[in-house]
């Protein structure tokens, strides 16, 4: 049975003029592994696991979610440090 995938709810508001991706989605932009992610971030590997399995299944027990403020602060963190995987796609997501 494949995995529902988690929708920002649409009145999510937007940093500045950019929309705000999910954690997976900052990663997989990037083209960092999991591990090289949180060592960028100084992120527990553990942590990101557990937040992109919430993703993957919000309505499980697996893993927590993170709170908005700091999804908010991880967009805008991994935007300034990853400018090109971001250029020209202010509001379009990032497949997975």
């Amino acid at each position: 049975m494949p995995r529902k995938k988690k929708k920002l709810p649409a009145d999510m508001p937007k940093i500045a003029d950019f929309e705000v991706y999910s954690v997976t989605q900052l990663r997989k932009a990037t083209g960092l592994t999991q591990t090289e992610f949180g060592k960028l971030y100084k992120i527990p590997m553990r942590t990101v696991q557990n937040w992109e399995a919430r993703e993957a299944e919000p309505d499980s027990e697996k893993g927590r979610q993170l709170p908005d403020w700091a999804l908010y602060m991880l967009n805008r963190l991994v935007r300034e440090d990853f400018p090109a995987a971001f250029s020209g796609k202010p509001n379009i997501r990032i497949a997975d």
